[in-house]
Formats: structure tokens, sequence, C-alpha cells
């Protein structure tokens, strides 16, 4: 879950099914407008990471379907939670969180030419880069070529200068536990991160 909040839904349900979610690891992972008890009932839930555990890498979340005939159903859903830089992020002109090959296994950030992106707080709007835990405003941002990206900690912006492609290291540090990702940066125009892809994985080795 690279996400600081998302929606899960279940498939294949009756309109006459009533399920309900349940986190079983609500001190990190908890779902949005539960009752007290931590349950909620419908067909979709929306996950809110709430910290991250150095020791515990799975959070389970459990859904109860029950039908109209009294049967029920149970679904348990197993979900990786991995300290990361937060994969969403909208409306921020010439940069973009996307994959760039649909096998990648996670997004890059890639960036126009001369465009900046503002690092952000979990209080801040998705048209700032975040993590999924942690202030980004507070985090230890590392840029692995400065002639590709850098990063103004005064100002908390990430900028890009020249062409081509670098590496973005954070580090967020909570009392003793530090959490590190690392996520891959292109810098050019539409059509040069086109023509760029098929050497990505020599840049990157």
């Amino acid at each position: 879950m690279r996400r600081s909040r998302d929606t899960f839904a279940v498939l294949g349900i009756q309109s006459n099914d009533v399920c309900t979610w349940q986190s079983l690891n609500p001190s990190l992972v908890e779902i949005e407008n539960a009752d007290a008890a931590g349950f909620k009932k419908g067909g979709t839930a929306v996950l809110v990471v709430k910290q991250v555990d150095a020791q515990i890498r799975d959070v389970t979340v459990r859904v109860t379907i029950d039908h109209a005939d009294g049967t029920s159903d149970i679904i348990t859903m197993t979900l990786e939670l991995a300290f990361s830089i937060n994969e969403y992020l909208t409306g921020v002109q010439g940069v973009k969180l996307e994959k760039l090959y649909p096998e990648d296994s996670r997004k890059a950030l890639i960036m126009n030419y001369g465009s900046s992106v503002n690092i952000g707080s979990s209080t801040d709007g998705n048209n700032f880069l975040k993590l999924i835990f942690g202030n980004g405003k507070e985090a230890d941002w590392v840029c692995s070529n400065t002639d590709v990206i850098r990063y103004n900690a005064v100002n908390h912006v990430l900028q890009a200068v020249g062409a081509g492609p670098a590496t973005l290291t954070v580090t967020w540090t909570e009392g003793t536990d530090s959490y590190t990702d690392t996520i891959n940066v292109f810098v050019g125009t539409a059509d040069t991160i086109a023509r760029w892809q098929h050497n990505i994985s020599r840049w990157f080795q």
C-alpha cells in the first residue's frame, strides 16, 4: 500500500448483501468512518495509513459478507504496508507519478524540464508530494543528481533543473526509528521521455 489513503471494494456481491469491514491492525491502518468498535458497513471502504511499524510489514483487513439467506462469507485481505512516498499526486503542471511500464512494481516521478513540485505534510492537498506516513517537510530528501533535480529545503520545493534520470531518496525519523524510500525520477519533455524508455533498465543498473 503506497498511498496514505485508498479505496477498496468487494466485487461480485448481490444488491442485498451486507458487507462489514474491519481492520485487524487499526493502530497502523484504520477504516475511514468506522464506528466506535472499528466496523464499517458498505461495498467499499477507504483505508487510511496511521503509522508504519518497522517490525510489521503486513496488515490484515477482514470483510464479512452477510447474505439474505442467513449465510455469510469472510474475505481476508493482506496488505503490504511499506514506508513510502505517497504515490498519489494530481494538479501539478508538468509533474506526474506514473508507471513507465505496466509491469513496474511502482510509479516513477516524471517532470518536465523547468517544473517543480511542493513537498507537503499529511494535511496538505494532493498537489503536494507527500509521505504515506510522516511529515515530508521535516524529512531529509537527497537527490542523486543535482544537475537533474534539486531540493530546496527552505521552501520545501523539488525542482527539475536538467534533463535526464535521477533518484530521489527520503528519510523520515521518528524517535529512534528511521524509514527510507527511494523512487526513480525522469526529467525531460513528453517526447524525450518516450524515447528514453528503452534505456531505463540500463540507467538504473
